[in-house]
């Protein structure tokens, strides 16, 4: 999955990059770093989608 970045966003990835470890990044890096993040969140979506079906379908099953 490949995400795609506003130029407000990198220049905001490069800025927070900068600021946390002291190193200049490329816009390259900055789209490689908001990728990776963009990815863990879909993963998180989904681990949290998951527990929340697994709730209710436990729910479910001890109403009855």
């Amino acid at each position: 999955m490949q995400f795609h970045f506003s130029e407000e966003l990198r220049i905001r990835c490069q800025q927070l990059i900068k600021k946390k470890t002291g190193k200049e990044i490329s816009y390259e890096q900055a789209d490689m770093y908001l990728d990776a993040f963009g990815k863990v969140g879909m993963l998180t979506l989904r681990v949290i989608q998951n527990n929340q079906n697994k709730t209710k379908q436990h729910e479910k099953n001890n109403s009855t």
